[in-house]
């Protein structure tokens, strides 16, 4: 297959044997390489961060939320009237509490909390939300049961008065497996000395270790066995909802307002302001801001071209002068020069890609020996605990157009400025 003449030209000129535009050349694709190698990384780790929020942190949280204001929550007319709307998955009933959870240096099964205080034996405390959940149906609307083992799950039964607790709420109170903990309640009961707190001694089965925020101040007991500990008489304190599309959760949620029709019932949805709607608002912020940010750090490079080309039409120009004495137009001249640009362009964006992803999947690797090293949590701050490269096509996609655009825009100016030049003057001084 022959190509045109300006495509030959142009790849002439990229291949050029002069040490001087081999220099500037490849200078321009390092340059350009590496602000793509930054951008890919930079998407791919907030495409990591979106991908654990959707499918460990959504795993894990009830999409939408319907609670009574008042009285008890009617869960078997609730599920007949939204058992209509579509994209509804499942759902389950959960007791949720805050109550004050105490561990000593010593299992004590015999004494209280103020036996224990009495004894000399150091307590650690800690507010944390004990939500009661029926394993039969939560591990249908929740990826919470995953993290614990058959073995563990077997233990969680009716009347066993066993709990999982979050690993960081574990490690501050330093707490293991089989631990004897004591919950105190906000419940008043009466005692021959007044109002006490009602208090409950429970074993701990497992420590969960999710990787996210769920592991803060969380700990998770059976249905019943909760309905007995906050005396509810069997019922919810709300509902939970899991849908196909968590993304969804504000249309599904107005749905749900639509068909219960019930001024006592509030519905919440993980999307609002004063949910975890933040969190999915700040990647979407991040990504945006980083995306503008770093395009702009392309743009530098891609406009280093406007030199590299300049260059190279500063040294081709007895070259243009010929052809055009030979009848070469404007567009010849102009495809040529673009031919070499978009050629220069093409290989610093492929490298970059290249690049970028061999330094995000080696980020991906390191940085837990990295986090060692500097023995920090540097993710600390943030809900997740690990970092997660991940690399979408689309994304790859977008940083490739947009640096292609640039580049095209950075080479227009030194390519018309080839079309124009005179071959009467250049070849009068040359």
């Amino acid at each position: 297959m022959k190509l045109p003449l300006p495509i030959l030209i142009g790849m002439r000129y990229v291949l050029s044997p002069r040490d001087f535009l081999s220099s500037v050349a490849s200078l321009a694709v390092a340059g350009l390489a590496l602000s793509i190698a930054i951008l890919v990384v930079v998407q791919a780790v907030l495409t990591g961060f979106e991908y654990e929020l959707r499918e460990r942190i959504l795993g894990i949280l009830p999409h939408v939320t319907i609670s009574a204001k008042n009285g008890a929550l009617p869960i078997n007319e609730i599920r007949n009237d939204i058992s209509t709307i579509d994209g509804i998955v499942d759902g389950n009933s959960v007791i949720e509490e805050m109550v004050l959870l105490v561990a000593a240096d010593e299992e004590r099964t015999t004494q209280s909390v103020s036996e224990s205080s009495e004894s000399g034996h150091q307590l650690r405390s800690e507010p944390v939300l004990v939500q009661g959940i029926d394993p039969n149906q939560h591990g249908n609307s929740s990826v919470l049961l995953d993290f614990v083992s058959d073995k563990n799950l077997i233990n969680f039964q009716s009347g066993s008065f066993g709990v999982f607790v979050g690993s960081v709420t574990a490690k501050r109170l330093g707490i293991v497996k089989d631990d004897l903990v004591t919950l105190i309640t906000l419940n008043k009961q009466v005692s021959l000395v007044g109002f006490i707190p009602r208090q409950k001694r429970v074993r701990v089965l497992a420590v969960l270790e999710t990787g996210s925020f769920m592991d803060r101040n969380r700990v998770y007991m059976h249905f019943d066995d909760a309905s007995r500990l906050f005396r509810t008489n069997g019922s919810a304190s709300s509902y939970e909802i899991r849908i196909e599309n968590p993304y969804q959760a504000r249309s599904i949620a107005s749905q749900v307002v639509g068909v219960l029709a019930d001024p006592n019932l509030f519905v919440s949805y993980w999307l609002s302001a004063y949910q975890y709607g933040y969190l999915y608002q700040s990647i979407v912020a991040s990504r945006t801001l980083l995306l503008l940010v770093f395009s702009l750090l392309v743009a530098v490079a891609a406009f280093n071209l406007i030199a590299t080309v300049g260059v190279m039409v500063s040294e081709r120009r007895r070259d243009v002068a010929v052809i055009r004495t030979l009848g070469g137009d404007r567009k010849l001249i102009s495809g040529a020069f673009l031919t070499a640009g978009l050629s220069i362009s093409l290989i610093g964006l492929i490298v970059g890609c290249i690049v970028g992803m061999f330094i995000g999947w080696m980020l991906e690797i390191g940085f837990p020996w990295f986090q060692q090293v500097l023995n920090m949590n540097i993710l600390a701050s943030y809900f997740v605990h690990s970092l997660r490269v991940e690399f979408v096509f689309a994304d790859l996609a977008t940083v490739f157009v947009i640096g292609l655009l640039l580049c095209l825009l950075a080479i227009f100016v030194p390519t018309i400025r080839a079309a124009s030049l005179s071959p009467a003057k250049v070849l009068r001084y040359d």
